[in-house]
C-alpha cells in the first residue's frame, strides 16, 4: 500500500467554551485528533469532531448527508491525558452490493481516520492541546497558481485545488466520505485537474489499477470513461510501460 503523507497539524482557533474547549483547524482534512488534556480529578468527558458548525463554536450533532460527525467518551486520570480520540471504523452504504468497496485506510495511519475541521471536548477541564494528524498523498503546492481581480474566483480555485489534496489519503481518488470509492466520471475531472495543478501521476495510476482490477461499477455510462482516463494517463505522465499490465483486461471489461 502507497505511503501517505502525516502532517501534524495546529488549530488556527483554540478557545474556551462555556462547557469545554472548542478547535478550528481551518480546513478540512481526513486525519485522526491527537489530545492532551489535564483534569484536577479521574472523569469522563465528551470529545467530538466535524465537518459543520450549528453555531460559533459548537459543533453540528446532526449535519446531514454523508458530512462528518464523530463523538467519543473519554475516561481521564487525574493530571495530563494524552492519546487518540477513537474513530469507529467506516463503512459504506453499499459495502454489500458490489466488489468496488476495498478501498482500505492508510496502513501508516495508525488507526481509523474521518474528515474534519473542527473539534471540540466538554467536560470540567484544566487545560487542553490538539493536534491533527492529517493525510495526504504526495502533492506540489507550489506546482500551479491562480490569481485574479475577482476575489470569488480566487477561493474557487484554492477550494478545488486543495480539495484534490486533501481526498488523495487513500492512495486513489475517491468520492468523499461517503464510499471512500474511485468512480470513473468523478475521476475523470480530479486527474485532470490533478495533473495541472500539483497531484502528479501514481494517485492516478493506482487508481486505474484499483478501477480494472475490481470492474467497473454497475452504472454502464461510467465504463466509457476508463479509457479516456487511460489516454489522459499515458498522454499527461509518458508512462506507456503499465499498459503491459491493462491491456489483457481493458478490451473485456471496457469497450
Amino acid at each position: 500500500m502507497m505511503q501517505i503523507n502525516i502532517e501534524k497539524q495546529s488549530p488556527a482557533i483554540l478557545e474556551k467554551t462555556a462547557d469545554g474547549f472548542f478547535a478550528d483547524f481551518a480546513l478540512a482534512a481526513f486525519g485522526r485528533l491527537f489530545y492532551e488534556i489535564e483534569v484536577d480529578e479521574p472523569c469522563k468527558v465528551e470529545m467530538a469532531i466535524g465537518e459543520v458548525l450549528a453555531a460559533p463554536g459548537k459543533i453540528e450533532r446532526e449535519p446531514g448527508g454523508y458530512r462528518c460527525i464523530k463523538v467519543a467518551e473519554v475516561e481521564l486520570q487525574k493530571g495530563v491525558n494524552r492519546g487518540f480520540m477513537f474513530i469507529k471504523k467506516h463503512r459504506s452504504p453499499y459495502q454489500d452490493d458490489y466488489q468496488r468497496s476495498k478501498v482500505l485506510t492508510p496502513e501508516n495511519a495508525g488507526g481509523e481516520i474521518a474528515p474534519f475541521r473542527y473539534a471540540e471536548v466538554k467536560g470540567k477541564i484544566k487545560s487542553v492541546k490538539f493536534t491533527r494528524h492529517a493525510l495526504f498523498a504526495p502533492f506540489d503546492d507550489d506546482a500551479a497558481q491562480f490569481n485574479c481581480s475577482d476575489e470569488r474566483l480566487n477561493k474557487v480555485w484554492e477550494f478545488c485545488k486543495y480539495s484534490m489534496k486533501a481526498t488523495s489519503c487513500f492512495g486513489i481518488y475517491v468520492d468523499g466520505d461517503r464510499e471512500r470509492q474511485a468512480f470513473e466520471g468523478d475521476c475523470y475531472i480530479n486527474a485532470l485537474g490533478a495533473y495541472c495543478t500539483g497531484g502528479g501521476y501514481e494517485v492516478a495510476r493506482r487508481t486505474l489499477d484499483f478501477m480494472i482490477s475490481f470492474y467497473p461499477i454497475p452504472a454502464i455510462e461510467y465504463r466509457l470513461f476508463t479509457p479516456i482516463l487511460v489516454r489522459d494517463y499515458f498522454l499527461y505522465s509518458g508512462d506507456t510501460d503499465i499498459y503491459r499490465y491493462w491491456k489483457s483486461d481493458m478490451p473485456e471489461k471496457f469497450m
